[in-house]
């Protein structure tokens, strides 16, 4: 069946596929204080424009799978650099399953189905499963594909059946060289021109994104609408409906677990546990969250509680490992993902996004909240690190007697000392009261000075 394209525009529908790179990388990574080295085929979500054809931004990932946390940042890149488009089309299977993405919402109520598409009044499909030619963006890609040819690396779409030129891998691109590269590629992509006859002409993707557009009755470009700054918590957002326990909200999204708490869930909560509330995180920043009931009426921050290492002895370990943990997340994060907007140009005229007053107060709240949560986090923070360095401090003036002590243990395991060189332990009926005189000063460094020399 043939498609009349004549009456679609440039920012009418959106599209976002994933495609696995025909090129070998080098990908380098920290872990365990070394510096390592892995070779594979990056992954690349792309956002097309689909009148136009044009890319529009693209997320690099140095892994052998997407996500859909990177799917909806990037998402979110696009609709605030953009605007936001008539229709959001998204592959079928994981993409329609994965609660970040949102589903389709047909038929469900909200509570059942988050959608940040219909938040923002943008209509979520999703394509045919085995239907390939129902999705624009995979000509695309075998455009894109093309301009990859000759880099080093390329190893093509069928790597086992058609062989090319081989390279050492340390003539291969890191994965920070290729991303520049690639961003160079697209922006080539879209100067260049294309017969399509979704284009209805032969043409760049930049010139149709710039001349085929929607006009009003006047001849004038029909506006935009990008999401206003109060209101970008909707389209930024995740929202997770999670019963109140005894421990506060627990969930998982995306195969990750998420646990918030707040002293004042207690007095939220009015009516008894097991109440459903509504929790209102940032995906990239998931350390604080607003929780609400489900009218959106109240709201309250509340900061997310680490997971403690299975091996810790103390809380004060918990603590230290976790905030040790915290930038190393990050870091592999920020080094796996490469986020990037291709060249616009041509920037549509913008609509005045106009909301009533309760969604406005709403807004409000909401930021406030998620300000004061912020607050609370850094101050919770800096109190642990401030305990955590106090228990450090008080671990290196240990009485001699504790060193001792310490020492025997470590001998008892078979850790640290050899058994002719463990020292002879002093003579004391009280080991555990030792070192405190008549005058209540302590006098282990007296008593302890010689054969302390034999445990250095």
């Amino acid at each position: 069946m043939e498609r009349d394209w004549s009456n679609v525009f440039a920012q009418d529908r959106y599209e976002i596929d994933d495609k696995t790179i025909d090129v070998r990388v080098r990908f380098q990574y920290e872990e365990d204080g070394q510096v390592k080295e892995k070779i594979q085929r990056p992954q690349m979500l792309l956002i097309i424009d689909t009148k136009s054809r044009k890319a529009l931004g693209k997320v690099l990932i140095a892994e052998n799978n997407y996500n859909s946390r990177a799917a909806k940042t990037i998402c979110r890149d696009v609709f605030k650099s953009t605007g936001t488009p008539e229709e959001f089309l998204m592959e079928c299977g994981m993409w329609k399953r994965a609660k970040l993405l949102g589903n389709n919402a047909t038929g469900k109520s909200f509570l059942a189905v988050e959608n940040f598409c219909t938040r923002v009044g943008v209509k979520l499909s999703h394509a045919t499963p085995g239907r390939a030619r129902t999705k624009t963006i995979e000509g695309c890609f075998r455009l894109i594909d093309k301009l990859m040819i000759g880099l080093p690396g390329y190893v093509g779409a069928d790597e086992m059946h058609f062989k090319h030129e081989r390279v050492t891998d340390t003539e291969l691109l890191t994965f920070e060289e290729f991303d520049a590269k690639l961003d160079e590629l697209l922006d080539e992509y879209n100067n260049t021109p294309q017969e399509s006859d979704i284009m209805c002409a032969y043409d760049t993707p930049n010139n149709v994104w710039k001349n085929c557009r929607r006009k009003t009755e006047a001849g004038e470009v029909s506006p935009v609408t990008f999401i206003p700054l109060q209101f970008e918590h909707l389209l930024t957002n995740h929202c997770e409906v999670a019963k109140v326990g005894l421990h506060g909200v627990k969930f998982t999204v995306a195969g990750e677990s998420y646990h918030y708490y707040d002293e004042s869930l207690v007095d939220f909560v009015r009516g008894g546990l097991g109440q459903q509330v509504k929790v209102w995180f940032d995906p990239e920043s998931p350390d604080t969250s607003v929780i609400s009931d489900m009218k959106d009426m109240e709201h309250f921050p509340a900061r997310r509680i680490p997971k403690s290492p299975a091996m810790a002895k103390s809380p004060d370990d918990w603590a230290r490992f976790a905030e040790a943990s915290k930038p190393h997340r990050q870091a592999r994060r920020q080094l796996a993902e490469r986020y990037s907007i291709i060249k616009l140009g041509y920037v549509a005229p913008v609509r005045t996004m106009v909301a009533d007053i309760e969604s406005i107060n709403r807004a409000q709240r909401m930021t406030e909240t998620k300000q004061e949560a912020e607050k609370l986090n850094r101050r919770a923070t800096a109190e642990t690190d401030a305990e955590t360095a106090a228990n450090r401090a008080k671990k290196r003036t240990r009485t001699k007697w504790e060193l001792y002590r310490l020492k025997k243990y470590s001998f008892d395991r078979g850790d640290e000392l050899a058994p002719d060189k463990m020292p002879t332990p002093p003579d004391c009926p009280d080991p555990d009261a030792f070192g405190a005189g008549d005058n209540g000063r302590d006098n282990s460094n007296a008593v302890l000075s010689g054969f302390m020399q034999e445990t250095r």
